[in-house]
């Protein structure tokens, strides 16, 4: 099971994430209300437990996450 970069930066977005830079193997995405720093890997694809991560570091709950990813498995 294999979810897509674009699945994943959506729902960042909706949770009010914004793109800051691009390093070499990660892209750093910033929170506009708190100002919390995430790392995201520079990948195409990412498993669910590589998604469940993100997704925790980022705040969303873990019934959010469950949400994302019963919708968002391809």
């Amino acid at each position: 099971m294999r979810i897509s970069r674009e699945q994943i930066i959506r729902r960042m977005r909706d949770a009010g994430w914004g793109f800051q830079r691009r390093g070499k193997r990660v892209e750093i995405w910033k929170n506009t209300i708190t100002k919390q720093r995430l790392d995201l890997p520079l990948r195409n694809h990412y498993t669910k437990t590589q998604v469940a991560m993100v997704l925790s570091k980022a705040g969303l709950t873990p019934t959010e996450i469950e949400e994302f990813l019963s919708v968002a498995v391809k």
